[in-house]
């Protein structure tokens, strides 16, 4: 910190600012010049996008672009459709008035936000599963062990497991250092024969 208990300010390039405003009018511009009519049809569907980048705050917008991933991919049939037909003030305003169109386009982003929000959730849920069904391939292969070399083994490891760092659900936080050495696996008996 610097005196007064101010911080320092580090010299970055600042994200966004006139350079983008004035590409984002650019590119407006070209699009309202090749597509006319049809150009409106692209701003007005992607006004969801736009609400995404306004209220994603983080540096890389990854949720904003996300939705206008989807976004986008709700409006291109429709621009299509309209660069087929020939784009005519008549043709737009027919697919701006259909209710079908604004059901794609804002369904297509809203399917954006809920892969935002929703795959997170799953995922955690798809590995808690796994880190679940590990741990019970664990125990049973731990329970082989045990019937395999004797209880001696069991009871070690336990013990090396109650004074290790390592965290078990069903036994908590056990505190302190490992304290058990190569010397407690030279103590175990050989494995039994069958």
């Amino acid at each position: 910190m610097a005196k007064g208990g101010k911080q320092k300010k580090t010299k970055g390039k600042k994200k966004g600012g006139v350079g983008t405003v004035v590409l984002g009018l650019f590119a407006t511009l070209i699009l309202i010049y090749f597509l006319s009519f049809a150009a409106l049809l692209v701003i007005l569907g992607l006004v969801p996008s736009f609400v995404a980048g306004y209220v994603d705050r983080t540096p890389d917008k990854a949720k904003a672009k996300v939705v206008a991933a989807c976004n986008l991919a709700g409006i291109v049939p429709f621009v299509s459709d309209l660069v087929k037909q020939g784009i005519t003030s008549n043709n737009v305003h027919s697919v701006l008035l259909s209710g079908y169109t604004w059901l794609v386009m804002l369904g297509a982003a809203g399917l954006g936000w809920a892969l935002v929000w929703g795959f997170p959730k799953a995922s955690h849920a798809v590995l808690g599963y796994m880190q679940k069904s590990n741990v019970a391939a664990l125990r049973k292969r731990q329970q082989q062990i045990i019937d395999e070399w004797g209880k001696d083994v069991e009871t070690t490891a336990q013990r090396a497991l109650k004074n290790s760092n390592f965290r078990d659900e069903k036994q908590g936080e056990a505190g302190g250092k490992p304290k058990a050495s190569a010397a407690d696996v030279k103590k175990l008996p050989p494995p039994k024969k069958k």
